[in-house]
Parts: structure tokens; C-alpha cells; sequence
């Protein structure tokens, strides 16, 4: 009995070991495939989230129109025209239109005032740097600046054209395969077409590349004796007064001066009328003198 305790207990000890041997070895191999999975898991969680990146997006050049109004003053006509052009030339800019007027004498002996008018193409980048020189040169009175974005119209004209491009290609090389009369006909009057869509399309997209690229400056220059005076602030009521005052009397000097410069040139013709005048009188004064002394008689 004790023998048989003996054998039955050693083989219940190699039993327990065996199993504790077999929980061992099952465990590692759970933990290896839970490290494998947690690898997995991670590596998918990487490429997910680099996948999942966004993009760059392209940025779209912004196409604005813009168009820059300005009247300015100056009391050395010819050099202030001398200065613009040269401020032209320096930012590779050109005149498109410009109308320059007066300096004729008048019959009062005054000078017109010399005006001139230009439209001014500028390049886009420099445009802002070229009012900034403008305004050092010139007495601004006015200005004003517009702007069109023509962005969305652009690139929809810029897609068309793509899409001609490609359709013009495929009707080319149907017109190559064409064997028929008929089918080359209607190929060259679909290719036709195309073609004339194609040159439409082009020529706004190069229409808004000028405009784009180059500014629009309508600028007028004006010949004055005294610059023009901008207020900023409202002016007091004392100062309006003392400021009326004497522009009227500057007004009644220059009304002055016109009288006296149209005496001097009309003098001739109202020395003759006037000489005409008292010729006129002697000869009625006479005409009744004589008419009276009759009645006496």
C-alpha cells in the first residue's frame, strides 16, 4: 500500500509538471502572437495615418483687373511730362492712348492752360511703386482704384481650351481613317468648328493676360499758377470767411488785369469808333445849328 502511494503520488507530480511544462510553453506562444498582432496592428494604424494625409493643394494665381484713375497738378508743365515718361520707361511700362492740349495764346492775351490725358499701361508688379513716384511729382487732386477678379472666367476658359485641344486631336485622326466623302466632310465641319472655338477662347484668355498682367492707370495732368489746396478737416467759419475774402480780392486782381489787357488790344478799334463817334455828333450839331438859324431867318 505504501509502494502503490509512492508510484501514485510520483506519477500525479509528473503529471502537475507536465501540465505546468505544456501552460508555460502555450503562454509564450500567446505572447508572441499577441506581440505579432500588436506589430500588425501598429504598422496598419502607421500607413492609415499616412495615407490620410492631405494632399498639398495647388494654389490657384489669383487674376485681378485692376484700373487706377488719378488728376494731378503742376506748375512746370513740360518737365512734369518729362518726369512721367521716364518713370514709364524705368518700370517697362508703355502709353497706350495720351492727348495733350492748349497753350495757345487767346485773343486776351492769356495762355490756355496745357492739359494732357494718357492711358498708361503698367506692369502689374510695378504699379504701386510707379503711383508712389507719380504722387512725388505731381499735385494729386484725385484718385481712385477698381478692381475685377476674373479668376473663375479665366481657368473656365483655360479648361475649354484643353477640351478642344483634345477633341481637335481626335478629330484629326479620325479625318486621317476617314475613307468616304461624306464622313470627311462632316469631319472638317466638326474640326472647323473646333478650330474657331479654339481661336475665340484664346483670344479672351490673351485679352485677360494683358489686363492682368498690366495695370490700367488713366492719369491727367493739369498746368496751374497755384497748386489747388486739399482740406482735410472742415474748416472753421472764421477761416472760411478770411479764406472768401481773399479770393475775392484775388478774383477782382485777375478781373482787373483781363480788363486792362482787353483795353490794350481792343484799343486800336475803339480809338476808330471813337473818332467815328464825335464825327457822327459834330456833323448833327452842325446839321441843327444850321437848321435853326434858317428857322430865325
Amino acid at each position: 500500500m505504501k509502494k502503490f502511494s509512492n508510484s501514485t503520488f510520483t506519477l500525479l507530480l509528473l503529471l502537475v509538471l507536465s501540465i505546468l511544462l505544456c501552460s508555460c510553453g502555450d503562454s509564450g506562444a500567446m505572447l508572441d502572437e499577441v506581440e505579432n498582432d500588436t506589430a500588425i496592428e501598429k504598422e496598419y494604424i502607421e500607413d492609415q495615418l499616412t495615407s490620410s494625409i492631405a494632399k498639398p493643394v495647388t494654389v490657384i494665381d489669383a487674376k485681378i483687373i485692376r484700373t487706377f484713375s488719378i488728376r494731378g497738378e503742376t506748375k512746370d508743365f513740360d518737365s512734369a511730362i518729362d518726369t512721367i515718361t521716364q518713370q514709364i520707361s524705368s518700370v517697362n511700362g508703355y502709353v497706350e492712348q495720351s492727348n495733350i492740349t492748349g497753350g495757345q495764346t487767346l485773343s486776351s492775351g492769356r495762355k490756355n492752360e496745357k492739359r494732357a490725358s494718357y492711358v498708361l499701361r503698367i506692369p502689374a508688379d510695378k504699379v504701386d511703386g510707379f503711383l508712389e513716384n507719380t504722387k512725388g511729382s505731381l499735385n494729386i487732386t484725385s484718385s481712385s482704384e477698381s478692381s475685377t477678379d476674373v479668376t473663375l472666367d479665366y481657368y473656365d476658359i483655360e479648361s475649354r481650351l484643353k477640351t478642344l485641344e483634345s477633341k481637335k486631336i481626335a478629330l484629326e485622326a479620325m479625318l486621317e481613317e476617314a475613307k468616304t466623302i461624306d464622313e470627311i466632310l462632316l469631319i472638317q465641319d466638326n474640326l472647323y468648328q473646333v478650330i474657331s472655338d479654339i481661336e475665340s477662347y484664346q483670344s479672351k484668355l490673351n485679352t485677360y493676360d494683358s489686363k492682368v498682367n498690366y495695370s490700367t492707370v488713366n492719369l491727367e495732368i493739369v498746368e496751374v499758377i497755384e497748386y489747388t489746396e486739399l482740406e482735410k478737416e472742415e474748416t472753421a467759419f472764421g477761416k472760411r470767411i478770411s479764406q472768401a475774402f481773399k479770393n475775392s480780392w484775388k478774383n477782382f486782381g485777375k478781373f482787373l488785369q483781363g480788363f486792362a489787357v482787353f483795353i490794350v488790344a481792343a484799343f486800336p478799334t475803339l480809338l476808330v469808333l471813337a473818332a467815328i463817334a464825335f464825327l457822327v455828333i459834330f456833323i448833327v450839331r452842325r446839321n441843327k445849328k444850321k437848321k435853326k438859324n434858317n428857322d430865325t431867318k
